[in-house]
């Protein structure tokens, strides 16, 4: 048992807390496992939060006294996402830490959130995020600020946890379903900014594009095109109420800029078969994900997709067991009192670091 671990163990007796499950204890210990042996700086966490804004990073440097949380951040509310994306992101943060301290106590402590979709920087300092790429080794995984709001949500007038919300799988169209926004980050080859002569690259607009190459086996389309209004106007479409996407077998589940968060969330609750890309991007539980467990894996690009559905066609007792095992991992694991619990866990184990002087 890692230090770590035995410190969530002890933690959860002393305290009375509910006891962190065995894949948090691992997703946290290997997250924290280069910081082990080493000593790690309060005054360097302070600096690099202080200096985040000058490096272009949207860094919150978050800090509990007495059960109280406070924050500072160096976000300009001019920033062009700073009304619509990051300042929700951060409240949503702030108020979610302030419901774990009170029902769960932890050490005084400084820590840094990035509210990046994903840090494509290295820093010699534990730094948490809601998204990581597997080469950043020094990023600690925390639930995403949507989930940890409870995003999963998305039924206007039903809780999607409990089954009356869910239709039959009978009753459900044969077919892969999929809306969102063109925004995505480029694979590998590519420049992160691209022309849209490039766009054919990324694998939302192929995914729309076989839309209309197979109609009778997919509905994808864009619900809204932002910035991109021209190039990929053929691939529109209105927007579906998450009701009447229940009605759908099979739910895409595929990048954007990072990791999808809430989308990938909610699919998980939805009794659907998740088609996932694969992707070098992930969050605090998608190591738990296993293939043809919880989903059915599609290559990077999305080559064999058009294969894997006519299997999940032809195989329709098969599919619907990983739909039901998808569901069940996302209601044991993933509600929002598991992603306060691991936050909780997470920040503890941060606590008790070998902290420098």
């Amino acid at each position: 048992m890692s230090i770590f671990a035995a410190v969530i163990a002890v933690f959860s007796l002393w305290k009375h807390i509910p006891p962190a499950d065995g894949w948090m204890i691992q997703q946290i210990n290997e997250d924290l496992s280069r910081f082990a042996n080493q000593k790690v700086s309060r005054e360097k966490i302070k600096q690099i939060a202080d200096d985040s804004a000058n490096d272009g990073c949207l860094f919150v440097h978050f800090k509990i006294r007495k059960n109280q949380v406070t924050i500072t951040h160096h976000i300009s509310a001019t920033h062009f996402l700073a009304k619509d994306c990051l300042f929700p992101r951060i409240n949503a943060i702030k108020n979610s830490l302030s419901q774990v301290v009170k029902k769960y106590p932890l050490p005084d402590m400084d820590f840094i959130v990035s509210i990046h979709d994903a840090l494509q920087v290295a820093y010699d300092i534990p730094l948490f995020v809601m998204a990581k790429i597997d080469r950043f080794d020094n990023q600690i995984l925390i639930p995403d600020f949507e989930a940890l709001r409870g995003r999963y949500q998305v039924l206007e007038s039903q809780d999607i946890t409990q089954d009356s919300s869910i239709p039959p799988w009978n009753q459900r169209k044969p077919k892969l379903f999929w809306r969102g926004g063109p925004g995505q980050h480029s694979p590998e080859g590519f420049p992160v900014s691209l022309n849209p002569n490039d766009f054919h690259c990324l694998s939302r607009v192929k995914l729309c594009h076989m839309s209309s190459q197979y109609p009778e086996m997919i509905d994808a389309r864009f619900s809204y095109l932002g910035s991109q209004k021209e190039a990929l106007s053929q691939y529109f479409g209105d927007f579906i109420s998450f009701e009447d996407q229940l009605f759908f077998k099979y739910q895409m589940l595929i990048d954007g800029f990072s990791c999808s968060y809430s989308t990938s969330g909610w699919r998980l609750f939805s009794d659907s078969v998740i088609f996932k890309e694969d992707s070098n991007h992930y969050q605090w539980y998608y190591k738990q994900l296993k293939p043809f467990v919880h989903y059915i894996p599609v290559k990077e690009g999305l080559d064999d997709l058009v294969e894997r559905l006519q299997w999940a066609m032809t195989h329709d007792d098969e599919a619907r067991k990983i739909a039901r095992q998808a569901r069940e991992f996302a209601l044991k694991n993933i509600t929002q009192d598991k992603n306060r619990l691991y936050l909780y866990y997470a920040l503890l184990a941060y606590s008790k670091l070998n902290w420098a002087e």
